[in-house]
């Protein structure tokens, strides 16, 4: 079955985002940034701080005793300077494949990028702002960007920040000054590889098309055929009717054998959110539970969530997401056949198991709570898991209703069924679905929308 293909000659080096999505950029951006338009970007900075300096400096007019604040500025500058100047250099011996470079990469990103700490604006006057905005949804309440190094392993960082509006602030206030910049670093950086930059993207038409996630993490040949279930926050019809695409942005094939659209019907501030098994439940928050960094002991993390009443609050809900260390189990694990071992436990609860789900994005996964219930331990192999929110909320198991895309094009038809009649997106290549919804839903405006998809993919490279 055909699907339409994306004018891309090097997809491996571009990722092209629609041109109507709102916080991306209009052009095609590229994935491993070329190091000369990194030398540009530290050229312009160069610029920038002379620029500053005879600002400071106070123009033609010279000043017998400056004031102490041009001197600090002066000593933010060089500072500035010299870690520019150590950046290029370490970068120039990643692309060179040196021994030691990515160690060398590591201490100075640890060492200049602090959680709670750094800013994107400080990021961004270390490394300009040529990076990727992954355009989380809002009740994620995250800002994650994606900044490209130029060396053979394809090495991508992932940063996290804190997503609230940038304040106005002045041109030297704007670089120099992290108290006027809210956007604050969340998490150490991670180092993205192509081994979990894989797996069909999803966009919803939502003023534009939105990158809502990514689906079947792990479903790496067809004997791991999966079905995997995704909420679709930004999601809603026009006319009775809800866009989605299916894109393919990576060197693989991805083999898709069904698709339909959930719908349910909310009350007022109720969210939609799956258990890990894929049963739906509809869930109104009672309180945030606090999420600390969890204890490890015997190559394992241990995570404790105390419940507020122990009155049983029905669904304990989890925000989680995998790891660089989990990138790096998973492509040795695939390499030799293996299944990755690196399920998230709940124990005490029939020690459910949560499956990896990938990184970069945030799933919400929803626990059953028994009455009587104080306390939920959770645990993993160490490492492999970031647990960021957690919430305790009333819910109950909600009856969706799945429908198929209207048979517009033959993608479409290709997956009207679970049938072996698949559908096979090649590199570069999207389609688009449209979902009708029930007649009697099309005038409700408190639908809750989800996505469930059977298939897999296979590499074109071995990763």
């Amino acid at each position: 079955m055909n699907a339409r293909s994306l004018p891309l000659s090097e997809f491996s080096y571009f990722v092209k985002f629609p041109p109507t999505a709102k916080g991306l950029p209009n052009t095609m951006l590229p994935l491993f940034a070329s190091f000369s338009a990194m030398e540009r970007r530290m050229n312009r900075s160069a610029m920038l701080i002379a620029f500053l300096l005879v600002l400071v400096g106070g123009g033609c007019q010279r000043r017998s005793q400056p004031p102490a604040s041009d001197d600090k500025t002066g000593q933010k500058v060089d500072e500035l300077s010299r870690k520019i100047d150590e950046l290029k250099a370490i970068l120039a011996e990643l692309k060179q494949g040196r021994q030691g470079a990515e160690q060398e990469c590591r201490n100075w990103l640890n060492a200049n990028f602090i959680p709670g700490k750094t800013t994107l604006t400080d990021v961004e006057s270390l490394m300009g702002n040529k990076y990727l905005n992954l355009d989380r949804p809002d009740r994620d309440d995250v800002l994650t960007v994606q900044f490209s190094l130029d060396d053979v392993a394809g090495r991508k960082i992932i940063l996290d920040f804190t997503r609230l509006q940038k304040s106005e602030s002045s041109p030297i206030d704007g670089i120099f000054n992290a108290k006027n910049d809210p956007r604050v670093l969340e998490k150490g950086f991670e180092f993205g590889f192509q081994i979990c930059g894989f797996c069909p993207h999803i966009l919803v038409d939502a003023d534009g098309w939105r990158l809502d996630g990514k689906m079947l993490a792990g479903a790496i040949g067809e004997r791991r055929e999966s079905v995997d279930t995704l909420v679709l926050p930004r999601a809603h019809a026009r006319q009775g009717k809800v866009q989605v695409k299916l894109a393919n942005w990576a060197p693989e094939i991805e083999i898709l054998d069904q698709v339909e659209l959930g719908v349910v019907a909310a009350q007022p501030g109720e969210q939609l959110d799956f258990d890990g098994n894929g049963g739906a439940y509809l869930w109104r928050e009672n309180q945030t539970i606090p999420c600390s960094a969890p204890k490890t002991r015997g190559g394992r993390d241990y995570w404790r969530l105390k419940l507020a009443s122990g009155q049983g609050s029905a669904v304990l809900v989890l925000e989680l997401r995998n790891t660089e260390m989990f990138q790096d189990t998973a492509k040795q694990s695939y390499l030799r056949d293996e299944e990755p071992q690196a399920d998230l436990i709940v124990e005490g609860l029939n020690n459910i198991a949560i499956k990896p789900i990938g990184t970069k994005f945030f799933r919400r996964v929803v626990i059953p709570v028994s009455a009587g219930v104080s306390e939920i331990r959770l645990s993993s192999p160490a490492g492999m898991w970031w647990v960021r929110r957690a919430w305790e909320g009333s819910g109950k198991s909600a009856s969706m209703c799945w429908v198929s895309p209207s048979q517009n094009n033959s993608a479409a038809a290709a997956l009207q069924n679970r049938d072996g009649r698949r559908l096979r997106l090649m590199p570069h290549e999207e389609t688009e679905m449209s979902f009708c919804l029930p007649h009697d839903q099309k005038q409700n405006n408190n639908l809750k929308l989800a996505l469930r998809l059977c298939g897999y993919y296979e590499f074109l490279q071995t990763p």
